[in-house]
């Protein structure tokens, strides 16, 4: 049975251009080639963005962390004048928009377990 077909009989769709294939932990040749699904090829690829992180087909999460710490650091740029450098907005309150913004950024999901102890 088609995939296409069992996507119509729950009354989903597929979005052919949006969809993308990561053969995970793979680098031979015969499993990087494309998918073909109703007549369209579903493209193959190493990485993509995927609610916000990165996921890679080799596990590794170095590109991940450097995308995760420039975030945090433009975030931190972004409040600098307005919330760290007013003398009058407390600690407490500098620590909480901190724990927020910035750390918020720079934590998002990772709660994920990673089985690639090498990085």
């Amino acid at each position: 049975m088609c995939v296409c077909s069992v996507l119509r009989e729950w009354g989903l769709a597929m979005s052919m251009t949006k969809t993308k294939l990561l053969v995970a932990g793979s680098d031979e040749v015969e499993d990087l080639r494309p998918l073909e699904v109703d007549c369209s090829e579903v493209e193959c690829v190493s990485e993509f963005k995927y609610l916000g992180s990165l996921a890679e087909s080799r596990g590794g999460i170095v590109k991940e962390v450097g995308e995760r710490i420039a975030k945090a650091s433009r975030a931190f740029g972004i409040l600098r004048k307005a919330v760290f450098r007013d003398n009058n907005m407390s600690h407490k309150a500098k620590r909480l928009v901190y724990q927020a913004a910035v750390l918020g950024v720079l934590l998002y999901g990772s709660n994920l377990d990673n089985n690639k102890s090498s990085e």
